[in-house]
């Protein structure tokens, strides 16, 4: 997954991404993955405003450290010692290169946090990526009591097949460890190109807290995702129609996908309440990969809505 390629970069206008606009994404802010230990969190907010206005607040930050350096050898005047607080004000701007999305942060001393970052976001939901590693995410989005979409996790996951390159395993385990998350696709591992292929998600729904929640839907971001390889995406297959079943249920229906890699919400066609399912995506069809063809998915993501008492 090689050599010389095009890119072609866009500047997206705001319509493009009309629901990031104005929204306040109450999060976590990821430490580095040192000696494969769990990768501590910290809270923060990233503030996407209207006129392309961006704010960052991140709490309790004395022990945060990335790539080796600590948040107050990147803007002192933002960086209150005695506060424990870092904040930080510029400007967005979101673009895209090949199929996948990007945010560039700004401001006028030019010093950020992070200054350009892969982007996945849906409603409330959202993910940043330094190159292919997860720095921020916010998966249960109180400023969205309307529409409070949470993400569920995932207790196991298997395949009908996947491909191996060298030590890489494409077996989609990636989509179960998001603390220690480098952003890996499922990639089918069978003869061209997939078609009946399947990857399988056990979602884990039955707690025994006082608060209950049902399994609505999935969101998926679809293709080959490597925020320092871009033209991946269009080398490989992208997924077309995909089959979803769930047999204790009675589920099963099929549904075009968009040849995107940003988020999509699928909704089943009705909610699963506990009993940690079991559900099946079958590759039905596909966009063609310009290069080879294998199928790719990149992330599956279990969401829920919160059920009032």
């Amino acid at each position: 997954m090689k050599k010389n390629f095009l890119i072609i970069f866009i500047l997206c206008s705001a319509e493009i991404f009309a629901d990031i606009s104005t929204n306040i994404f109450n999060g976590y802010f990821y430490n580095e993955l040192n000696n494969n230990v769990k990768r501590e969190a910290l809270g923060g907010t990233y503030k996407l405003l209207n006129s392309n206005n961006y704010e960052i607040w991140m709490d309790d930050i004395n022990n945060y450290s990335y790539k080796g350096y600590s948040i107050e050898n990147i803007v002192t005047d933002k960086f209150n010692k005695e506060l424990r607080y870092y904040e930080e004000y510029g400007t967005y701007t979101l673009k895209k290169i090949e199929q996948l999305s990007y945010i560039e942060f700004k401001n006028k001393a030019e010093k950020v946090l992070f200054s350009d970052l892969g982007i996945l976001q849906y409603s409330g939901i959202l993910f940043l990526f330094d190159k292919n590693t997860l720095i921020f995410e916010c998966v249960d989005n109180d400023f969205f009591d309307n529409d409070r979409m949470f993400v569920l996790p995932i207790k196991a996951i298997t395949s009908s097949s996947f491909l191996e390159e060298g030590n890489t395993s494409y077996d989609g385990k990636n989509f179960m460890s998001f603390a220690n998350f480098t952003i890996r696709p499922w990639v089918e591992g069978a003869f061209a190109s997939g078609i009946n292929e399947w990857i399988s998600v056990s979602v884990e729904n039955d707690f025994s807290n006082h608060i209950k929640y049902e399994l609505t839907g999935f969101l998926i971001s679809n293709g080959y995702v490597d925020y320092t390889k871009p033209h991946l995406y269009r080398y490989n297959n992208r997924v077309k129609e995909i089959q979803i079943n769930n047999k204790l249920n009675n589920i099963n229906f099929s549904i075009e996908l968009k040849d995107t890699s940003d988020l999509q919400y699928i909704e089943l066609p009705k909610s699963i309440k506990g009993g940690n399912p079991e559900i099946n995506f079958i590759i039905k069809s596909i966009y063609r990969g310009d290069k080879w063809d294998d199928t790719c998915i990149n992330l599956i993501i279990p969401v829920c809505h919160q059920l009032k008492n």
